[in-house]
């Protein structure tokens, strides 16, 4: 499979990418729509963010394209109707998702996946009430439809944690102050430090009827249904958001300003 990438994602995407096929990656070509069209003539996927413009005019370009990956929020720059037409699937990530388990007939149970996982994460010296919580995460993620932040991951995480990047036994510290906790994640994986901080806020807004939670020092924290669905098994409202690296150009920008998440 030949797979077209038109602007900027992290290495541990492209990792991804390149165990299914051939990967192109440029992430200028979006601001050249000439040579796009070009490049798109002989690609099976085009996988694209938020400035590339997939028009009528490009999709007429790749004769051999068969799925539309887009990476991040909103469709705004993807013609539908035309892809529509063409039969070719464009929706987020489910697009690429769908197309990516076509491709395979292998399913696995989740309740042993989740085991397996776990278990990875313990022989790397992680606390077995952790290494659950991140099994538990990922797993869902995939049974949610959120693949990026699923399975994925575990091979990624599995060689952070190896290298010495990310703490398998962190030192996870609270303050309080008021209805206000901040929270030192001490390196951890990000589903273990939300996971800590999380389960320190239910007394608090028990107590207090509302808490605000700021954490530091973390890492990828998976997808932040995770945290609500938490949040609701304890009949509480939560609002997760997180930060990330710039990686979103705006208009004619010529640096990444913005990061992706909310």
């Amino acid at each position: 499979m030949n797979i077209l990438v038109t602007e900027l994602i992290w290495p541990e995407g492209l990792d991804e990418l390149e165990a299914s096929g051939c990967v192109a990656y440029d992430p200028d070509l979006w601001r050249d729509p000439r040579r796009l069209r070009k490049e798109v003539e002989i690609v099976d996927a085009l996988i694209v963010r938020n400035q590339t413009r997939v028009d009528a005019a490009l999709l007429e370009s790749g004769a051999s394209l068969k799925v539309i990956g887009r990476l991040g929020v909103g469709l705004d720059n993807i013609d539908l109707a035309a892809a529509r037409d063409r039969e070719i699937p464009a929706n987020l990530r489910s697009a690429w998702s769908a197309h990516r388990r076509s491709m395979t007939v292998t399913r696995y149970d989740p309740v042993e996946l989740t085991r397996f996982c776990g278990e990875v994460f313990v022989s790397l010296t992680m606390p077995r009430e952790d290494a659950e919580v991140v099994a538990d995460s990922l797993v869902r993620a995939n049974l949610e439809g959120a693949d990026s932040n699923g399975m994925s991951r575990l091979p990624i995480y599995a060689q952070r944690i190896r290298e010495g990047r990310i703490s398998a036994q962190p030192q996870i510290g609270v303050d309080r102050s008021g209805s206000v906790l901040r929270v030192d994640g001490g390196n951890a994986l990000g589903q273990v430090a939300s996971y800590h901080a999380i389960e320190a806020a239910f007394p608090v807004a028990r107590e207090t009827g509302i808490v605000g939670v700021a954490v530091r020092n973390s890492n990828h924290f998976g997808t932040a249904a995770y945290y609500c669905q938490m949040a609701c098994r304890e009949g509480m409202p939560l609002i997760a958001t997180t930060n990330s690296r710039r990686e979103s150009l705006r208009g004619a920008a010529r640096k990444h300003t913005l990061a992706p998440t909310p």
